[in-house]
């Protein structure tokens, strides 16, 4: 029996795939409620992909003109798990500042 404590994000899993359920449940039967529980699941899978894989999300404009909800890879989960990396881009930053961001080759 492994010995690993059951975090908040284990529940968000595990609500998620709650949702997943509900949403198919309610799609047989055409119910109103299926966008609601679709949106709350997106909701949630958005929350762990901040966390799990560094995604940044943010408002940007699709082909079409329309506003669309996309997303980026971020470096907040390695920075969480690797010190180096936070000292590494905290370096990185203090040299961007410096130098406004320009190439001065």
């Amino acid at each position: 029996m492994e010995n690993e404590t059951y975090t908040l994000l284990d529940a968000m899993r595990e609500e998620i795939d709650t949702l997943k359920e509900l949403e198919s449940v309610y799609k047989k039967d055409k119910n109103l409620l299926t966008g609601v529980v679709a949106s709350q699941r997106r909701s949630l899978q958005r929350v762990v992909n901040r966390f799990e894989k560094g995604y940044e999300y943010y408002w940007g404009v699709d082909k079409e003109g329309e506003p669309q909800l996309q997303y980026r890879q971020g470096t907040r989960h390695l920075e969480r798990e690797y010190p180096s990396v936070a000292r590494a881009k905290q370096n990185l930053d203090i040299v961007v500042d410096l130098t406004k961001g320009k190439d001065n080759a």
